[in-house]
Formats: C-alpha cells, structure tokens, sequence
C-alpha cells in the first residue's frame, strides 16, 4: 500500500509539473526484439525467446490499459515478481536496495527431486522525470548453483493517457540444455499477473508444473 501511495504521489506531483526523483540502474538489459501485439492496444505478451552465447533469453512486449503508476505499483508487489508457477515455498525481505524508491528480495524454494533455494533482488523506479516512463531490473543475489545466472529488465512507458506499453527481458542460465521455455513461461505468467494487478483484480489461477 506505502508503494502505490508513492507512485500515486509521484504521478500527480508530475502532472502539475514536479518533477519526479529518477532511479539511475533500471535502463533494459538490452534492445526488445518482439514484436508489439496487433490490434487496438491488446493487454496480451508478445514473446521471442533464443540463445546467447552464456545464457537462454526471452524478449517480451505488450499493452496494459492503466496508467504508467498503476503499473508500476502492480510491478511492485511480489507475487507479481514471483515465479509462481515453480516456487513451492517463498518469502520476502524489504528495501534490499535503500537508494530505489521500492526494493525488496525473494526467498525462493523449489521442491523437486533436490530442494534448490535462491534468492532474487528487485528494484524499481522512476525513469523519466515527467512520470511518463518506469523502470524495474531483478537478478539472482545469492542461492544454489543450479541457476548460474538469472537476469531481467522491464521497461514501462506511457503510450496514452491510461494505455502503458510494456517491454521486458530475461536471461537465464541454468543446469538445463534449453532454458527458452521456461523463460517464456515465467515472462507470460508475469506479464498476467502484471494485468490483473493494474486493474485490481485477483492473480490467475496457475497450473502446476
């Protein structure tokens, strides 16, 4: 709740012309190769996925019809940021990141044939001073080997008044051959989580693995 009153409070000081503070450490991973969903602003994901040289990644795009504050207030809360789908067991540390408006850490266990713990830092922000554009970055912080790296950006700008465009991306390596579905999977799962917290409404119901 103290975050989405930020937002909200930093949203409005820039519609009368405040600038709002801007987070420095939020700019994308890198440029977005997916392509953007036909229509009429669709609130679906548009993904492509494929393989570096040291890791799997997934580009991400889409529209959500709220406001660039409602988005990022939803951004901001970590069952968003969670990976529900796999996590079996979670809990949160907050502020990891002081010098970001919002931060916090998930503790994450996995229970499969061996429990695999790990921990994932989020921080989020403003990154244009007009309130038009925010910004989140996450990574792996601490945990099993398992996962040799976990990394991601999202980008959030304001296409009209109450329609945000969404650009994200993940890398991951992991002791799997091909890590694409997964990401694929967690960016979809993210992104409807995303949504449906913009709007104020309950997280979707999730298969199990």
């Amino acid at each position: 709740m103290r975050r989405r009153l930020v937002a909200a409070l930093a949203l409005a000081a820039a519609c009368k012309g405040d600038p709002v503070p801007v987070s420095d450490g939020l700019d994308p991973l890198e440029a977005n190769t997916a392509p953007w969903p036909e229509g009429d602003h669709p609130e679906t994901l548009s993904v492509v996925t494929g393989s570096a040289e040291d890791w799997d990644w997934g580009h991400g795009r889409g529209w959500v019809r709220a406001p660039v504050a409602d988005v990022l207030a939803a951004m901001e809360e970590p069952e968003v940021a969670l990976d529900r789908r796999e996590v079996d067991a979670w809990s949160v540390t907050w502020d990891t990141r002081p010098e970001y408006p919002a931060s916090f850490t998930l503790h994450n266990e996995v229970d499969d044939i061996v429990t695999v713990t790990f921990d994932v830092t989020w921080r989020f922000g403003w990154t244009a001073e007009d309130g038009s554009e925010a910004g989140a970055r996450w990574e792996k912080t601490d945990g099993s080997s398992v996962i040799e790296l976990l990394e991601g950006s999202v980008r959030v700008f304001a296409e009209e008044d109450a329609i945000a465009g969404v650009e994200v991306v993940e890398h991951l390596d992991s002791i799997q051959a091909d890590d694409t579905p997964h990401v694929e999977s967690f960016l979809r799962d993210w992104f409807g989580d995303l949504v449906a917290r913009a709007h104020g409404e309950p997280l979707p119901e999730l298969d199990a693995r």
